[in-house]
């Protein structure tokens, strides 16, 4: 004997089955191009975006992980008094 979710299950698919309606669309290829399209665009942008912010996210997630030290992350950035001062003297290297 089945027990009452197996009959439920068995219920809903009869039912599924039994009250398939026609759907009174019709996608041509231009419909198809557009979504595609669509779709390839997002992939794109989304793309560009990690691009600009990949410095930052990076940064981001080694923090919450506890991997990145804060010494390590002051010396990334580089001021506009460093690029000043390189340009001034560039001869002149961090000695560190």
């Amino acid at each position: 004997m089945l027990s009452v979710s197996k009959r439920l299950r068995w219920l809903l698919a009869l039912t599924g089955v039994v009250m398939i309606m026609p759907a009174y669309g019709y996608l041509d290829g231009n419909s198809g191009s557009i979504i595609v399209q669509a779709l390839l665009g997002g992939v794109a942008g989304i793309l560009a975006v990690l691009k600009l912010y990949w410095h930052k996210l990076k940064t981001l997630v080694l923090r919450l992980v506890g991997k990145a030290p804060a010494e390590q992350q002051e010396s990334d950035t580089t001021t506009s008094d460093d690029v000043k001062n390189h340009k001034e003297n560039p001869s002149n290297h961090d000695k560190s």
